[in-house]
C-alpha cells in the first residue's frame, strides 16, 4: 500500500511545526509533566520518531490550552465528543465507503475498516488528511498562530486572500460559478456584461470581480474567455466568524429580495419554514443531520456528470426564537 505524498508531507508539517506552534513558549519537559512522561515523548512526536495518536494530540492540545471542543465546533460546527475519533471520521467524510476513506487517508481499506469498527485509532496526521484543504488550513489557524506554520504560508495566504475578496464582493462566489455554465462557455469570447446579468451587478462590478478572481489565481483567460484554473469558496467554510457573517447575510438578503417580488409559486426554488419545540439532544441529532445534509448536496454536485446549466443557492438557518426576540426588547 503507497501512502499519498499528501500523508508523507502532512507528516513533516505536523511533526515539524503544528506541534511544536502548540506548544508556544512552553517547554518539552513541562508538556511532558502534565502528560504524565517521565521521559521526553513530546519531543519523540515533534521530531517525527513517533507519530502522535489522536487521543495523544487531544491531550496535548489541553495540556498547552487549547479547546479542540470549540475549534471542532466553529471550523466544522461539529458538536459531537472530540475524543471520538469514529464520530469525527463520520463528520469528515459523511456516507462515504470505506475505499474512499482509506484513499483520503492514505491508508490501507484494512486499517480504514478498523477504524471504523473501534478496533484501532488514527493518528492526528490521518485525521487532517480527512479534511479538504481549505478545511484543513481553518482548523489549523484556529488552533495556532500561522506565521509559525511556513510549510502551509502558500494555503493560508491563499484563503486570506478569498476571505478578503469576498469580504469586499460576496457575490464573487456567484460570479466564479458563471464561468461553467453553458450560457457562458457557449460564447465564441468573454462578452462584457453577460456575466453581470447572470448575477445581479453592475457591469463595473462585474469587472473589478473578474480582475481580483484573475489576480487570485481562482480563473484564467484562454482564448477570449475565462476559465477555472483553482476552486473558489462558493460555501461556507467556517473558520472566522465575521467574515462569514457577511456572505451568509449576503445571500439571506438576496433570497429575501426575491421572495419579497414573487406573485405567485416558483417551481425553480424552494422555500419552507418550520417552527417547534425540540430538547438539547434532539436539537443536536439535527445540526448533526443538517452537517450530513450538506455533505450529501455537495457529493451531488461533485459526482454529477450532466451539463451545468443554473447556478443554485442553498440558504439553510437554524435559530432560536427567544435569542431572536431579545433583539427588539
Amino acid at each position: 500500500m503507497c501512502i499519498s505524498r499528501y500523508t508523507m508531507q502532512m507528516k513533516t508539517i505536523l511533526n515539524n511545526e503544528l506541534l511544536k506552534a502548540l506548544r508556544g513558549r512552553r517547554s518539552q519537559n513541562q508538556i511532558n509533566r502534565k502528560l504524565g512522561f517521565t521521559y521526553n515523548q513530546v519531543s519523540r512526536w515533534e521530531t517525527g520518531q513517533k507519530r502522535i495518536l489522536w487521543q495523544d494530540f487531544i491531550k496535548l492540545a489541553k495540556s498547552c490550552g487549547c479547546n479542540l471542543q470549540k475549534v471542532f465546533y466553529s471550523t466544522f460546527l461539529y458538536l459531537g465528543d472530540v475524543k471520538d475519533p469514529l464520530a469525527i471520521i463520520k463528520h469528515l467524510t459523511g456516507s462515504a465507503k470505506v475505499a474512499h476513506i482509506a484513499g483520503l487517508a492514505g491508508v490501507s481499506r484494512f486499517k480504514a475498516a478498523r477504524w471504523l469498527k473501534k478496533k484501532t485509532e488514527p493518528t492526528l496526521d490521518e485525521i487532517l488528511s480527512l479534511m479538504t484543504e481549505t478545511k484543513r488550513v481553518i482548523f489549523i489557524s484556529n488552533m495556532v498562530d500561522m506565521k509559525m506554520m511556513p510549510s502551509l504560508s502558500k494555503a493560508y495566504n491563499k484563503y486570506l486572500a478569498m476571505k478578503e475578496l469576498l469580504l469586499r464582493f460576496p457575490v464573487a462566489s456567484g460570479v466564479y460559478c458563471c464561468f461553467e455554465l453553458g450560457q457562458y462557455r457557449n460564447q465564441e469570447k468573454h462578452v462584457h456584461g453577460l456575466v453581470a446579468r447572470m448575477t445581479g451587478i453592475t457591469k463595473s462590478e462585474e469587472k473589478e470581480i473578474i480582475e481580483l478572481l484573475v489576480k487570485a489565481g481562482k480563473i484564467i483567460r484562454r482564448n477570449g474567455k475565462y476559465f477555472h484554473l483553482e476552486p473558489f469558496l462558493t460555501r461556507d467554510a467556517g473558520g472566522d466568524f465575521l467574515s462569514g457573517l457577511v456572505s451568509k447575510l449576503y445571500w439571506s438578503k438576496r433570497a429575501i429580495e426575491y421572495m419579497e417580488k414573487l406573485s405567485e409559486p416558483d417551481f425553480h426554488s424552494l422555500f419552507q419554514y418550520q417552527v417547534f419545540n425540540i430538547g438539547q439532544q434532539a436539537y443536536e441529532k439535527i445540526i448533526e443531520r443538517a452537517s450530513f445534509f450538506e455533505k450529501e448536496v455537495l457529493s451531488i454536485i461533485a459526482n454529477h456528470h450532466e451539463a451545468k446549466t443554473c447556478t443554485k443557492i442553498v440558504n439553510f438557518q437554524i435559530m432560536d426564537l427567544e435569542k431572536m426576540s431579545h433583539l427588539y426588547s
